[in-house]
């Protein structure tokens, strides 16, 4: 989650534009992720995460898996579901693409 600023991404239109999100998802893909996995996250997006769990349904809640900054920590878990080989050198792994992959 680099570059994610409370100032702008937590605000009260962001807050109600997440929730959007949220519900759309809830509504037009239930069930459908085995897992959502959040890294690099700061202190605040666990807030803006309580502030959304009531919303979404108790598989999605469970499919969500948020880290902080901590890579150790993170990066076990992935490698745990993915190969490095699938995993880009920021997530600790060796994929390469031949596009650019948009930061």
């Amino acid at each position: 989650m680099a570059g994610y600023n409370v100032r702008t991404h937590a605000c009260l239109p962001c807050i109600t534009g997440w929730i959007e999100i949220a519900l759309g998802y809830e509504r037009h893909y239930p069930q459908l992720a085995y897992k959502i996995i959040v890294v690099n996250t700061p202190k605040i997006f666990d807030n803006v995460f309580q502030i959304l769990k009531p919303l979404i349904t108790k598989h999605t809640r469970e499919a969500i898996v948020i880290y902080g900054y901590n890579r150790d920590e993170w990066s076990k878990f992935l490698f745990k579901l993915f190969e490095k080989n699938q995993l880009l050198p920021e997530f600790g792994g060796t994929a390469k693409f031949s596009k650019p992959v948009p930061k």
